[in-house]
């Protein structure tokens, strides 16, 4: 989508800065276009020449919180559209970030 490509955009972007490596979600559902959207991004990384892995997931909050835990993100980039649809409070959503967060717009 145009805000999941603002979020991709601005994580490159802090990655460059920093020297790391992205860790791009994709979202699960219908399995064609998860595969298709995981090529994409796997395609744009190379694109982009920045190390990084894309996983498949259900982009809930809490599956997503959980990844970043697992993965010990250093950042958190999300669009705004996935955190409006979580009906969530953006500071009770900054709280239980396991880590600092950036919301894309």
């Amino acid at each position: 989508t145009p805000a999941a490509q603002r979020g991709l955009a601005a994580a490159l972007r802090l990655a460059r800065r920093t020297g790391g490596d992205l860790l791009v979600v994709v979202p699960t559902g219908n399995a064609a276009s998860s595969r298709k959207a995981r090529r994409e991004a796997e395609e744009w990384l190379a694109r982009e020449r920045i190390s990084g892995l894309t996983v498949p997931l259900h982009l809930d909050r809490g599956s997503v919180m959980a990844l970043a835990r697992a993965r010990r993100c250093a950042l958190l980039v999300l669009p705004v559209p996935m955190v409006v649809a979580w009906s969530e409070d953006i500071a009770f959503l900054a709280d239980a970030a396991p880590c600092p967060l950036v919301i894309a717009r």
